[in-house]
């Protein structure tokens, strides 16, 4: 388990500073294997369950804004001086890797390395509608009722958690048109995966905009 905290801040011409709090935290789920279509069994079976099928790895993301309505001169404005985004990566833990052959133990060090990336690649993105959130919020808001204010919070928020989704799932169709090229990374996994299994994958993904498994 590892934790990584990031401070982030936002200078606007309403609020001073506003502040992006970034927690990631790892974790794994473990198995042990004797070969990689072993591997790929144990996968299927304890790895993290996204949506309708298990994934490889896994970013789960909560967006937690912080802010209040204040009376001002020009009408109602948001005091948002705070947004936090809390994330956890679940990754794979394959523990007698060292008792496999040299070369498995180099293909799944670079496997690794690949599903870390990509995961990382899902928090940037989070990352980055977070922000825009965050500096949505703190831009002026003339003429404004409070109500009609919050009411335009809640417009936010689902606009960030739907570009967010997109963006995501668009990560992963391209991630899962990469492992249909047989690209030299995916190569030891094709005779276990199976071309049939990875087009109904991208299908679902395509079709329903959610991160999906070929991670």
């Amino acid at each position: 388990m590892k934790n990584i905290y990031l401070l982030v801040l936002f200078c606007t011409p309403f609020l001073s500073c506003a502040e992006l709090k970034l927690n990631v935290e790892r974790t794994s789920y473990e198995f042990d294997a004797n070969s990689i279509e072993q591997m790929v069994q144990s996968v299927r079976e304890f790895g993290p369950k996204a949506n309708y099928s298990k994934a490889w790895a896994l970013l789960e993301t909560e967006v937690i804004t912080k802010f209040s309505v204040i009376t001002t001169e020009k009408g109602c404005q948001f005091y948002a001086p705070e947004v936090d985004v809390d994330a956890l990566i679940t990754l794979p833990h394959w523990r007698n890797i060292d008792e496999l052959d040299p070369e498995t133990q180099l293909w799944w060090e670079s496997y690794s390395d690949y599903l870390l990336a990509h995961e990382n690649e899902h928090l940037e993105i989070a990352i980055t509608h977070s922000k825009e959130l965050l500096n949505k919020l703190n831009s002026q808001h003339d003429g404004l009722a409070c109500k009609q204010l919050r009411e335009r919070f809640l417009a936010y928020k689902g606009s960030m958690m739907s570009q967010t989704r997109i963006a995501d799932s668009t990560l992963d169709y391209v991630t899962a048109e990469q492992a249909l090229k047989q690209q030299s990374l995916f190569l030891p996994l094709s005779p276990f995966l199976g071309k049939k299994i990875e087009i109904e994958r991208i299908t679902r993904k395509k079709s329903n905009l959610i991160p999906e498994s070929v991670r």
